[in-house]
């Protein structure tokens, strides 16, 4: 008889776990608040009889995850968005995705401080994509040297839409930085084994190129992983989701 899925990743393939000694932080880099009708098909849409609907908003959290790695040390995936986002955003952006919360908690050198560990600390960072409210923290990583994981499809879109004004102005030059000053590491294969138990899988729909058919089939693909690693699937900006494992807990083994 197969083994299960669950069996397979233990018994046969030890790369896909962790060693013991890993933790994982989530951490909270501060809130924006966003019309529904930018997150769902048809919401705040109108009706015959409601052609004019409230439209309802929804708080979006900015999520970051801390992993502390025996042997890779401390990994940080994602960072949030820039601390002056007057300063470094569009009055467009500002205006139609408004940073609601933030203090000093939120900052990322701070919530890591929070956790325990120096911003100093930090071995490798992992950019799942590159908007600007997931990459606008990488001006903290500027001259230190510290490699940068990320796609290379994602890093060519993400340096064309900012360096033609394209993609909705969602991509910024301003942490883009092509001079060395950060150290950027793509690859371009489907997965990528980083070290025992961190792999990164290339997940393409929300970015680049916004194509439908990729999401869904992406969307499909990290359901199977879910259910292969019996995983918690934190959805982007999922705030309850997101607030509910920070408050049960400081770490995750």
């Amino acid at each position: 008889m197969a083994l299960s899925m669950q069996r397979l990743v233990s018994a046969v393939i030890p790369a896909y776990g962790c060693p013991e000694g890993t933790k994982m932080h989530i951490l909270n880099l501060g809130t924006l608040s966003v019309d529904e009708g930018w997150l769902l098909m048809g919401a705040n849409g109108g009706s015959a009889s409601n052609p004019n609907p409230v439209n309802k908003r929804r708080d979006l959290m900015l999520i970051a995850g801390l992993i502390y790695h025996p042997d890779m040390g401390l990994t940080l995936f994602e960072c949030g968005s820039t601390e002056d986002v007057q300063k470094q955003w569009s009055s467009e952006a500002t205006e139609l995705f408004p940073r609601t919360c933030y203090n000093e908690n939120h900052h990322l050198p701070q919530a890591i401080s929070n956790a325990g560990y120096d911003i100093k600390d930090i071995k490798a960072v992992i950019m799942g994509h590159l908007h600007l409210d997931h990459a606008g923290g990488l001006e903290h990583f500027r001259d230190t040297g510290v490699p940068v994981y990320v796609h290379e499809e994602e890093f060519k879109h993400a340096c064309w839409a900012a360096g033609t004004n394209s993609d909705g102005g969602l991509y910024l030059a301003d942490y883009l930085a092509l001079d060395g000053t950060i150290n950027w590491q793509t690859f371009n294969d489907s997965q990528l084994d980083l070290c025992t138990g961190i792999t990164l899988y290339h997940c393409p729909g929300h970015t680049p190129g916004l194509y439908y058919r990729s999401w869904v089939d992406s969307g499909k693909f990290i359901r199977r992983l879910q259910k292969a690693f019996s995983a918690k699937l934190i959805f982007g900006h999922d705030t309850a989701t997101a607030e509910e494992l920070i408050n049960n807990q400081k770490y995750y083994e």
